[in-house]
């Protein structure tokens, strides 16, 4: 550790990435439903039946992928690939 008690950048793992990759936030949500526009992500995110998300972030919300892919196949919507 550092006097700052931080871990020395020479000690640090890098992420693992298979984690984020579970994980979407509007930007993505908007790319897997055919690049629809953020206002209507957020009238499909406001919805009583769309999944919760997992943490609301000062950046936005974050779901799981699991959790949206589930609900738009529960509602005939086609998932694109996200890049």
């Amino acid at each position: 550790m550092s006097r700052a008690g931080y871990p020395h950048p020479d000690t640090l793992q890098p992420p693992n990435l298979s984690i984020v990759e579970d994980w979407v936030g509007a930007a993505e949500i908007g790319e897997m439903f055919g690049g629809i526009s953020r206002q209507r992500v957020y009238q499909l995110t406001s919805r009583r039946d769309f999944p919760a998300p997992m943490v609301r972030l000062k950046a936005g919300a974050v779901w799981r992928t699991a959790d949206v892919v589930k609900w738009a196949e529960s509602k005939g919507r086609e998932i694109h690939d996200v890049d």
